[in-house]
Formats: C-alpha cells, sequence, structure tokens
C-alpha cells in the first residue's frame, strides 16, 4: 500500500521507498560486490531484487524532476557498489551515472518510471476491452458520482432539470447502467 498524506504528496511515500531500498541495498550489498559472480547475475540481482523495491507504486504517483532525481540518487548507491566505487571515486574520476549505466547497459530512473506507467495504462485499457457480451466501458468504471441530462422522477413525477441528480444515489446509478 501507499502512505496517504493530508497534503497529497508523495514525499512520504518517496522516502519511505528509499529507505526500504536502502535496507534492502544493504543486505545485498555483498553479493552486488562480489567479483565472483557474473556481471550479468549482479545486474540481475539490482534489478529484480531492488528497484522492484525503489519503483514499486511509482506509476501511479505524480512525479515531477525533485522527485526523479530523489529516485536517482538512492539507485546511485546500488550502481556505485556495482562499479565497486565510492562517492569520492566517483568525484575525484568524473564518472557520471550516464557513463555507469551505460557501461552495464542498465535504463535510467526516468526510462524505468515511463516504461512501468505505460505498462500500467496498457493494463487498464486491455480490461476495459474485455471478452464478455456485455464490454465495461471505461467511463462507466472510472465514475464517481454521475450527472444526468434529463430523467423523470418517480416519486414526484416531475422532471429533474439539465444536469441535476437524483437524491437517491443507487437509484441514479442504476439508472445510468442501465441506459
Amino acid at each position: 500500500g501507499c502512505i496517504q498524506t493530508s497534503d497529497c504528496k508523495p514525499t512520504t511515500e518517496i522516502r519511505n521507498r528509499c529507505n526500504k531500498f536502502y535496507a534492502k541495498l544493504h543486505l545485498y550489498k555483498d553479493c552486488i560486490k562480489s567479483r565472483e559472480l557474473s556481471k550479468s547475475l549482479r545486474k540481475t540481482i539490482i534489478r529484480v531484487c531492488l528497484d522492484e523495491v525503489l519503483f514499486y507504486s511509482s506509476e501511479s504517483l505524480l512525479l515531477n524532476a525533485g522527485y526523479i532525481k530523489t529516485y536517482t540518487s538512492a539507485r546511485l548507491h546500488a550502481l556505485r557498489a556495482l562499479k565497486s566505487i565510492t562517492r569520492y571515486d566517483q568525484h575525484i574520476y568524473h564518472i557520471n551515472e550516464k557513463s555507469i549505466l551505460d557501461e552495464f547497459k542498465m535504463a535510467t530512473c526516468l526510462e524505468k518510471i515511463m516504461r512501468r506507467c505505460f505498462r500500467f495504462i496498457g493494463q487498464i485499457v486491455k480490461s476495459t476491452i474485455s471478452q464478455s457480451p456485455t464490454p465495461q466501458r471505461p467511463e462507466k468504471m472510472l465514475m464517481g458520482y454521475p450527472l444526468l441530462k434529463s430523467i423523470i422522477d418517480e416519486d414526484n413525477q416531475t422532471e429533474l432539470p439539465f444536469h441535476a441528480r437524483k437524491p437517491k444515489f443507487a437509484d441514479t446509478l442504476q439508472y445510468y447502467l442501465t441506459t
């Protein structure tokens, strides 16, 4: 689940994901730094075990450049462990994130998040186009409180004005879904 805050900002959720990522990184750091393991196995550990913790539910968050930078900074810790360098080495030898990603043929955080977003949207579209005899329309699946153009109120036998709502939500919903 996600952490919901009163200001509806994902800062707390991203901080929580990064902290969980650091905890997992601490557990897997010996494997990632090990020269006995192949490069592809160490990359797989980062992709499968660590990136999934960091990017969990990122497709449903509203992220700006600052939040993406936070993800990138956290992931850079794992990339430095993969290359067996420290932050100081990275600064002294002018090794940037792009060169590390190119060396190990890995995607940036922005690319990974965008892929997850496109996959998420694809799943929504695929679920709305079902093979059932009466496929559900997306606007009916995602609606909240429906607006009606013009209906006749059964209790008072009067016509409700344009864009009015029926007083009973269940009746309104039933009318909306059956017409």
